[in-house]
C-alpha cells in the first residue's frame, strides 16, 4: 500500500488500484495511529478510481505538509566540515591567547 498527497486529496494505491480520499487532511491522516488498518477500512468502502496509471493525471506533492524535517541530506562528513569551518576562527584565537599567556 502506498499513499500519495495531492493539493486537495490523498490517493491510496493498493493492489494496483487507486482510491481517492477527497478533502483528506494530510497531517491528520498520516499521523493517525493504526494508519494501515484505517486505510484498508476506508478503501473497502470506496470504488477504485482506476489502476495505478491514473496517478499520472494527478499532480502529486511531497509526502509532508507541516511535519518537521530533521537533518534532510546531512551526512556526518558535511556536518563535521561545517562545524570545523564555523569554529575555526574561535579555535585560532584560543591558540593565540594560550601561547601568549604567561607560564605559571
Amino acid at each position: 500500500m502506498k499513499i500519495y498527497r495531492t493539493e486537495s486529496s490523498a490517493i491510496v494505491l493498493s493492489e494496483k488500484k487507486c482510491y481517492v480520499l477527497e478533502n483528506a487532511d494530510w497531517d491528520q491522516l498520516i499521523n493517525r495511529n493504526g494508519l494501515h488498518g484505517y486505510l484498508q477500512s476506508l478503501i473497502s468502502k470506496l470504488p477504485p478510481a482506476g489502476n495505478e496509471s491514473i496517478l499520472e493525471t494527478f499532480e502529486t506533492k511531497a509526502p509532508i505538509k507541516s511535519q518537521e524535517i530533521w537533518a534532510a541530506g546531512v551526512t556526518y562528513l558535511k556536518s563535521k566540515t561545517a562545524r570545523r569551518n564555523f569554529f575555526a576562527p574561535f579555535v585560532f584565537d584560543l591558540k593565540i591567547i594560550s601561547y601568549a599567556a604567561a607560564s605559571p
